[in-house]
């Protein structure tokens, strides 16, 4: 009898030793460590598999069925918008419009194409030209637009040729002078062709009488010259009676 009741006071005093209980703990993921079959420890008050469920989670290996209820990362954020073609067409347009207003050289805009390049990017091309009485501007515009839904911001290149022409009213008002010149007297000038950007034909013509009614004509050269002046040349004059 002496020995089985010290047998049962150290079995008794070696499970006090070793006895916890949730304020043992930090956190439940170390309580869930010590968490063991049979629940000796009475950590799992509800039996549901998780111990000290009041304890903040975080710590620990999670020794039970219930995990440890560690960090859980946030959702990425959603992803913007994609352009729309239509926002992006109208601020292309104003930004082309601006050029135009901006640069006398060129008059009137003409849209040749949009492309979307990608989800937040979409390019438009646009034509725009121009003359005077020297020079003929041709000018190609890139419209770059960039955004998010309707919210767009613009860069623009461009891209212009400008070339030495004559125009017809100036190869006219040169050509009158050296058709009179010949005549010696009023004339007209007309039939005006163009051979290159800076060579016209035409030819002059009047009315003369002698000892009989004559209709003469002249072919007429204008020549647009590098400096900017125009020459006029004159060949194969003759009067035929009418």
């Amino acid at each position: 009898m002496l020995v089985l009741t010290a047998a049962l006071t150290v079995g008794a005093g070696t499970a006090a030793a070793v006895d916890y209980d949730c304020a043992d703990f930090a956190t439940q993921g170390e309580a869930q460590e010590y968490l063991e079959p049979g629940d000796p420890h009475n950590l799992d008050g509800d039996n549901d598999g998780v111990a000290c469920e009041d304890l903040p989670a975080g710590g620990g290996g999670g020794g039970g069925s219930g995990g440890g209820g560690g960090y859980v990362e946030a959702p990425p954020p959603p992803e913007p918008p994609k352009l729309r073609k239509g926002a992006a067409k109208r601020t292309a347009w104003a930004t082309a419009l601006r050029f135009d207003r901006v640069h006398s050289q060129v008059r009137g805009i003409i849209l040749t194409r949009c492309a979307r390049h990608s989800k937040y990017r979409v390019d438009c091309r646009f034509y725009a030209d121009g003359s005077s009485a020297s020079f003929e501007t041709a000018c190609t515009l890139i419209v770059i637009v960039r955004g998010e839904g309707g919210s767009t911001s613009a860069k623009l290149r461009t891209s212009c040729r400008r070339e030495r022409i004559l125009s017809f009213q100036r190869a006219r008002e040169a050509m009158e002078p050296e058709a009179e010149r010949i005549a010696e007297k009023p004339a007209q000038v007309a039939g005006l062709q163009r051979q290159s950007r800076t060579v016209i034909y035409g030819e002059g013509f009047w009315i003369r009488t002698t000892t009989r009614r004559e209709r003469c004509s002249v072919e007429l050269v204008a020549v647009l010259l590098n400096s900017g002046e125009v020459e006029v040349r004159s060949r194969y004059p003759e009067c035929l009676p009418t």
